[in-house]
């Protein structure tokens, strides 16, 4: 017996191949079509959580920034400007005593966390194009649920990822027939007509 599986987000194919992507990972975080888009949320998504997480790692990045730097903007660079801003700080205590020390480490902790909590905080892009593209994607919810049989004859959601699953199904068989060379058209095959239509790159 077939196993059925969870509808995934039917996505417009028009869109950009990037947000495609990004609409077709998963349902959290999208909204209905069929329900209206909620309201913005404030500070640009960012939550009361978000600004206490952001005070403990901006306390970290102000006394201890080589431990913490490298993960936020990259290895390399972190550890550059982590190494430099550790003996900064060293150099100021030694150089001006310890109640410069202190004063420095708290003003690099605020700038911190407003830097934190304005640049890591907040709205994230897969949320961002979920509310800029709201009505170009459908969901489980969009398409009702067993109450619609006796008006429609049918339950339009059980058809809907009955047919998913079918052509995810033979498009993989294609792929698993024709090797590497498959995959592109499987993409523009799931893709749909106005990605099937573009030409072939190179």
């Amino acid at each position: 017996m077939a196993r059925d599986i969870a509808l995934r987000p039917v996505v417009d194919p028009a869109l950009e191949d990037s947000e495609r992507a990004l609409l077709e990972k998963s349902a959290d975080g999208l909204f209905p079509a069929t329900l209206p888009l909620p309201g913005e949320p404030g500070l640009g998504g960012r939550t009361r959580a978000d600004i206490w997480a952001a005070l403990g790692v901006s306390a970290v990045c102000a006394l201890l920034p080589v431990t913490i730097l490298w993960a936020l903007i990259g290895v390399w660079p972190g550890l550059a400007v982590g190494l430099a801003a550790q003996a900064g700080l060293v150099w100021v205590g030694v150089r001006f005593g310890f109640e410069a020390f202190v004063l420095t480490v708290v003003g690099v902790h605020l700038l911190a966390w407003l830097l934190v909590v304005v640049l890591g905080c907040g709205m994230d892009e897969r949320r961002r194009v979920a509310r800029l593209r709201h009505g170009r994607y459908y969901l489980a919810e969009d398409f009702g649920d067993g109450s619609l049989r006796g008006l429609l004859g049918h339950a339009p959601l059980r058809r809907m990822e009955r047919a998913q699953a079918a052509v995810t199904a033979v498009l993989q068989s294609q792929v698993d027939r024709d090797g590497p060379a498959g995959r592109h058209r499987q993409r523009r095959d799931a893709a749909g007509p106005a990605v099937r239509d573009r030409p072939a790159p190179g």
